[in-house]
Parts: C-alpha cells; structure tokens; sequence
C-alpha cells in the first residue's frame, strides 16, 4: 500500500485498513473477510463491466469465482479525504496481477467509506473513468 499523505491519526489509520483487509482478501482469496468491511447496503462496481453495480452480497459472490485468477492486488497513490466524522474518501491506482499474466490490469478507483457505530465499513465501489 502506497500513500499520498500517510495516515497518521486513528481515524484515518482505521480507515486505511479497509483496503489493506481488501487487497489481503483478494490475494488470499478470502471472500469472508470481505463481509467484514462491507456495508450491509454497499454498492460496487465490478470490473468487467464498470457500468454494472452490484450490492454486497452479489459482490461477493461474484467476486468469490473471480478472485481465485488473482495473483495479487496492490492500491498505489492512495489519497485518502476526510469528509465528516462518519464518512472518508479513497481514490487511488489499483494493480491486479492475474495467474498466467504478465502485466498487471491498472485501474483507477474510488470508495466511499462510513462509520457505522464503532466500525469503518466500504459503502461504495466504482471506477475512475
């Protein structure tokens, strides 16, 4: 993981962590720790059609078949934007190594991030375009 602006205060060290427990999920090809930092109520992109939203439990399951081509994911440039004391912004450059490729698939993303009750959750997924 590769900041912008490194966090420094707890809150933004808590948030963080959301794409760190993402990129771990998807590397370990962990789809239970995806319900761990997905709101109840997310939407997310997914990356073969950037137009398609899925809610998380269609993200999951999606995402349970596609993860096992992933070698590894990484998030570069991440600029992370307070915007209240319950929800943050993350933009950043996402590389996905695949098994059998060499060059990883590059994209631009965004995830709205919120606080419920205690814990940060991802509330929104898309595609920079």
């Amino acid at each position: 993981m590769e900041y912008f602006e490194k966090p420094v205060t707890d809150v933004e060290k808590k948030i963080a962590t959301l794409l760190e427990k993402m990129a771990y999920a998807f590397s370990t090809h962990n789809s239970d720790l995806l319900h761990e930092i997905l709101s109840e109520n997310s939407t997310l992109a997914v990356m073969v059609d950037k137009e398609k939203i899925l809610d998380k439990n269609g993200y999951i399951d999606y995402m349970s078949e596609a993860m096992r081509k992933i070698r590894i994911i990484s998030y570069r440039d991440v600029l992370m934007r307070i915007i209240n004391k319950d929800e943050a912004t993350l933009c950043c450059w996402c590389f996905i190594s695949f098994y059998g490729k060499i060059s990883p698939l590059v994209t631009q993303r965004y995830f709205k991030c919120r606080r419920e009750g205690d814990t940060w959750r991802i509330v929104e997924a898309q595609y920079i375009k």
